[in-house]
């Protein structure tokens, strides 16, 4: 069996026990990431031993995992995703032969085609989701309110929502935001467009993200957010945002709870929250439901697979 078929078999073997875990105990374990890591580089090891890859190939891997590793550590410090899915992110890279991107290949950085075809479909479904239930929220005021008080309340809802603060101010600041913004708009109009950086493609760019982040904040406090009894907060939650809004009024206490990551809570503020909440009377605390997106790696790790380049460029080549 040649190298590609063992390293990707490797690859799936070790993602699926990956993602069982993830659903069924909310973690990825790091164990589980050395062992992705050391199998391929002993598959590495042999390959190029018996000459089946040369050290051009193992150069472009390295880069790319390499790259792979900053890209996935800035994500995780936007708070877009855990550190467990971070590791495991670049693992699939890893373990990912160039062979799979060869329909999208990116010199640079091959493996920005995974990243697509992990969020693409991600994106998608969450935005199907929140029109699905929005709609269905509307449908059900509307029989009960009437059409104008439905509207009213859905408008005053969505008025009042801010998007979840999982690392402190970093994402509030538009220093942040514009780049990121701009990054997502550069992508969309190389692996979509492919007319190039025209102005009129970028500012389309920018608004279908910004609408996209829109919606998603609709599905995010609208659909993603539960109430617990006050003193069962666990490690690994995110709070919400009315809560955190709370806890920031009392300076001393967000000092000593120090800033929120996507992780979710650790395990001491867990124990201060509670002990806190039970202080103040505190009866009910939002928190947001988590997503096991080690999934959604995985679902990218077979799109790829499959259709050998980003889901954008296959939505385009259909289209036209």
């Amino acid at each position: 069996m040649e190298f590609n078929h063992i390293s990707l078999l490797i690859l799936l073997a070790i993602s699926l026990f990956i993602v069982w875990d993830d659903i069924r105990h909310k973690k990825i374990r790091n164990k589980s990431i050395m062992i992705g890591f050391c199998l391929g580089a002993c598959l590495f090891a042999v390959s190029f031993f018996l000459k089946q890859v040369d050290p051009g190939y193992l150069l472009a891997v390295l880069s790319n995992t390499a790259i792979s590793f900053v890209v996935a550590f800035l994500i995780w410090r936007f708070g877009i995703w855990p550190a467990g899915d971070a590791k495991f992110f670049v693992m699939s890279v890893f373990l990912l032969p160039l062979h799979y991107y060869r329909g999208g290949y990116f010199p640079v950085f091959p493996a920005i085609v995974l990243l697509i075809n992990i969020f693409v479909p991600f994106i998608a479904y969450l935005l199907l989701k929140a029109a699905v239930l929005l709609a269905w929220r509307a449908a059900a005021l509307a029989r009960t309110a009437g059409i104008r008080k439905a509207s009213a309340r859905l408008l005053v809802s969505i008025k009042k929502m801010r998007p979840k603060n999982s690392e402190g101010k970093i994402w509030k600041s538009p220093w942040i935001k514009l780049p990121v913004g701009v990054a997502v708009s550069f992508i969309l109009v190389k692996f979509y467009f492919r007319t190039g950086f025209t102005l009129k493609n970028i500012l389309l760019s920018l608004i279908l993200f910004g609408l996209a982040k829109a919606v998603l904040n609709v599905y995010l406090e609208l659909f993603s957010l539960d109430s617990i009894r006050a003193g069962s907060v666990e490690p690994g939650m995110n709070l919400g945002s009315d809560t955190v809004d709370l806890l920031k009024k009392d300076q001393n206490f967000s000092d000593r709870l120090g800033s929120f990551r996507s992780d979710g809570l650790d395990r001491e503020q867990a124990g201060l929250l509670n002990g806190y909440f039970i202080q103040h009377g505190i009866s009910k605390v939002g928190v947001y439901k988590t997503i096991p997106f080690a999934a959604w790696i995985l679902v990218g790790v077979a799109l790829t697979v499959v259709i050998n380049e980003s889901a954008l460029q296959a939505i385009t080549t259909n289209v036209k």
